[in-house]
């Protein structure tokens, strides 16, 4: 008598590939604040989103959930202290993103050699170090290079980029 020999059946073939297949098991939770200045709403993605919800969506790939507070009365946001030097906030496009989120909150932006003191590695410019998470869209502006300048977002929102911008949303 032969031994029995297992059978490998097409659902058997199924039930491996979806066990090998990632998989986020839930959506990022995230919390912003709102843009509360006219004029910038050329800094939103195409799904609508400001600066500051993106920015949070992108720092939660590498944080989990994340909550990024309100600011007013002159306050900053600060870039990486030394307990969160992390991949997500070490590179340009969050950091432009954020500094965006600070202005259209009424704000000042930090400038970018300031934000990224305490990072000991930097993404190289323009790079967010991981996926796009499926909540959201990067808004090209934030992918321009904003090291030329330690002013940072102060290249792109000087330049005639942010006429362009500002003339494409008023339909003139």
């Amino acid at each position: 008598m032969k031994p029995s020999v297992p059978r490998f059946t097409p659902l058997c073939g199924f039930v491996l590939i979806l066990l090998m297949v990632p998989r986020r098991t839930r959506a990022l939770s995230i919390s912003a604040p709102e843009c509360s200045l006219p004029g910038w709403e050329w800094t939103y993605n195409s799904m609508g989103q400001s600066p500051c919800v993106v920015s949070a969506y992108l720092q939660a790939t590498c944080n989990g959930d994340f909550i990024m507070p309100p600011i007013s009365g002159g306050a900053q946001y600060w870039g990486p202290d030394n307990r969160l030097d992390d991949p997500c906030r070490c590179n340009t496009v969050v950091y432009s993103l954020v500094s965006a989120c600070e202005v259209c909150q009424g704000s000042q932006w930090v400038d970018w050699e300031n934000w990224h003191n305490n990072c000991t590695v930097v993404e190289p410019a323009t790079q967010f170090p991981n996926s796009v998470p499926p909540e959201t869209r990067v808004p090209h502006w934030a992918y321009l290079n904003v090291t030329v300048t330690s002013h940072g977002i102060l290249a792109i929102t000087g330049s005639p980029l942010t006429q362009l911008h500002r003339t494409a949303a008023a339909g003139t």
